[in-house]
């Protein structure tokens, strides 16, 4: 079952991915390229049949993105394709659909290429065309020109000796038009580091034309126009240029072109010119609602106001008033800063047009189209919806897994994290008690405290937990020494020596060397008076480790013991407690008739600790105590934890030991719920145990 899961959630996942790989055409037409350079073409038929569906028509011009421009012929590499896999008909198909759009013969290479290889496929369909020994080498001619054509000329060499050496081999028209191949090849490799070469040159002419150098533009586009007479995209900026230059009163220069920057240019003019920052070309794409322009606008005389339309309305301000820019006091008119902010854009394409007047008494004016196209928002387009699928059918996936990994290592390990009887060491099963440790932790560095309650009430997790707290706390006046001392069953004459015993393991880490105490000279005879010195020396050293203030934290458990030691004894412990060297100690003593004992005032322990009882946990702490150590794993039913919370009156202890139970019977089941007929099945042997 777990293996199904997983294979249905890859299935999945892959196909998101699949759909989130879905390419632009220009990238489709190149990948098939490449397939046709590395004779895969199966692979470059299929990706040539799915860009033809994106785009139908050829282009020797075809422009991708920005100002970057490719030769698009799909039919002609669609025909090569499968002219090398010997569907001769099929490459005549294309081969025609190719010269029927007549984009192609603008190319003579090109189509001189087409012209041979329709040639060849024609006498390769057609074998009664040929005379037998040029029908025995149709097969071996098609490799041979598929060779050729992939750039393979070392191997198509060899493979033509082969032939020539071959006593079947016949030169004929088929030879003929491999030579023409191999020369139409010669001169599309060259064409195509000319193309590069082009593009670079091209890339120079607009970036010169955009920082104003028309002059110096209008020179390089003519020398790229020697080399290339019959692009389009070059006569069209010539012309452009020469309107600029005709409208601003300045000469061509087709010698020594001097540099001419924006501001000379602005100088000259009769009517405004613009320079613009953003956008850097007249076509910009982008995502946001709002578009901001920003740049130069520069006259001789000066400008006097620039307006504003968006997609042919009159652009207004907040007051709804037609905008109008007005040059500041304290600016330049001739050469104007300006920005416009906020510009509302409406899906798709949107037109906005900047007008320039200048303050000559023959008002000039300059317009200045812009086309802004705004695009869906990330979160709202295609890709981002597949990519956000994926996620979320992966995370899912994870998690479902997850939790089905986690349940079957719970059963093999028979998992049962609850805790009955030993103290809670584990921060992560201590519920419901954060309130209290935060109000002992508030008291302890004026007051020793007194903490009560009945048996397995949780007193002694308290005392592990809040000693965790204090060693780990970043407290910035006290420092923080706890220890831990547990007196269940320890004799009254050993008292003394048990407590500084575990006092000084508790010090370990803040002892350098080892102090001349007491204990480690006499522990048989070892009494209060002892204790005490030994408690003084301790106290000093600790005070040394620490510039701020020591508290030395005794957490003394099972204190009832105390109920059986001698007034003398507790006298002797209250006494040191009232010593000058006690006032950097303090205690936190837990027990469970202590304070039945201590409340009269006969006992030398009256109205010395401050008092706090503990009682039984929350509901809330209570059902998170049931619930969250086996979430993700094991659940219980409602009524279930309504029958817990009723048997064991919220008793931690009781709770715990109640969910131990259940939770080894539905382990033993296989099953992943705690019914209520779990909890009365385990009831009466919880109960026993109690008493």
């Amino acid at each position: 079952m777990l293996k199904h899961k997983m294979i249905f959630f890859i299935i999945i996942i892959l196909f998101c991915i699949s759909q989130a790989s879905a390419q632009e055409w220009y990238k489709i037409y190149e990948d098939a390229k490449k397939d046709l350079e590395n004779c895969r073409w199966e692979s470059a038929i299929e990706s040539l049949e799915k860009v033809i569906s994106k785009k139908r028509k050829p282009d020797l011009h075809a422009t991708t993105y920005g100002v970057n421009v490719i030769e698009y012929l799909p039919y002609m590499h669609l025909g090569q394709a499968y002219f090398y896999l010997g569907q001769y008909k099929k490459a005549l198909e294309n081969f025609q659909l190719s010269e029927n759009y007549e984009v192609i013969k603008q190319s003579e290479p090109r189509y001189a290429l087409l012209r041979s290889l329709k040639n060849v496929a024609q006498k390769l369909s057609q074998p009664s065309l040929l005379v037998p020994s040029e029908a025995n080498m149709a097969e071996k001619d098609s490799v041979l020109i598929g060779l050729i054509l992939s750039n393979k000329y070392s191997k198509a060499i060899n493979y033509l000796q082969e032939l020539s050496g071959s006593k079947n081999f016949v030169p004929g028209e088929i030879l003929a038009e491999k030579d023409a191949i191999i020369k139409t090849k010669n001169t599309l490799i060259a064409e195509k580091d000319a193309t590069i070469s082009f593009q670079q040159q091209f890339n120079q002419c607009l970036e010169t034309y955009l920082t104003g150098n028309y002059s110096l533009a209008i020179s390089k586009f003519l020398e790229l126009q020697t080399q290339y007479p019959q692009n389009y995209l070059i006569n069209n900026w010539i012309k452009k240029i020469r309107s600029e230059l005709e409208r601003l009163n300045l000469e061509e220069q087709s010698s020594e072109i001097e540099k001419v920057v924006t501001e000379k240019i602005i100088t000259k003019t009769a009517a405004p010119v613009f320079a613009m920052q953003n956008p850097a070309t007249n076509l910009q794409e982008i995502r946001s609602s709002k578009f901001s322009i920003a740049g130069v606008v520069g006259d001789d005389k000066g400008i006097d106001h620039i307006e504003l339309t968006v997609n042919g309305a009159i652009f207004t301000d907040q007051d709804g008033n037609p905008f109008k820019l007005l040059p500041l006091p304290e600016q330049d008119p001739k050469n104007l800063d300006f920005k416009i902010a906020d510009i509302p854009l409406q899906m798709g394409k949107n037109q906005i047009t900047l007008v320039a007047y200048d303050i000559d008494s023959l008002q000039h004016s300059e317009i200045l189209p812009l086309t802004v196209i705004r695009k869906l928002p990330i979160y709202k387009t295609t890709m981002f919806h597949i990519i956000s699928g994926t996620l979320i059918i992966l995370i899912i996936g994870i998690i479902v897994i997850s939790k089905i990994i986690k349940y079957r290592i719970a059963i093999v390990n028979r998992y049962n994290p609850y805790i009955a009887g030993a103290p809670i060491l584990n921060e992560e099963m201590f519920f419901g008690r954060e309130q209290l440790l935060k109000s002992i932790m508030n008291t302890l560095h004026h007051n020793s405290l007194m903490i009560y309650g009945p048996r397995r009430i949780g007193k002694t997790s308290i005392q592990h937990q809040l000693k965790r707290k204090l060693e780990t706390l970043k407290d910035p006046e006290y420092h923080y020494v706890p220890i831990y001392i547990d007196l269940q069953g320890v004799p009254e004459d050993k008292f003394f020596s048990s407590m500084i015993e575990d006092i000084v393991d508790g010090c370990k880490s803040y002892l350098d060397n080892e102090l001349d105490l007491q204990f480690h000279q006499n522990n048989d005879g070892y009494d209060g008076r002892n204790f005490s010195r030994d408690l003084k020396s301790l106290i000093i050293h600790l005070r040394s480790k620490s510039t701020k203030d020591l508290r030395l934290v005794l957490l003394m458990d099972e204190v009832d013991e105390l109920n059986r030691y001698s007034d003398r004894v507790n006298q002797r412990l209250r006494s040191i407690f009232m010593k000058t060297f006690a006032e950097n100690l303090v205690a936190v003593m837990s027990g469970t008739q202590i304070r039945k004992k201590w409340e009269s005032e006969g006992s030398p322990w009256y109205n010395f600790f401050e008092e706090i009882e503990i009682r039984p946990l929350k509901r809330e702490d209570a059902i998170s105590l049931i619930k969250e150590p086996v979430k993700g794993i094991f659940s219980y039913d409602d009524l279930a934890i309504e029958k817990i919370l009723h048997y064991s009156e919220r008793h931690p202890y009781l709770i715990q030991k109640f969910c131990i139970y259940a939770i080894n019977r539905i382990i033993e089941a296989k099953r992943r719920k705690v019914t209520v007929e779990d909890v009365e099945a385990i009831r009466k042997q919880v109960m026993e145990e109690k008493e």
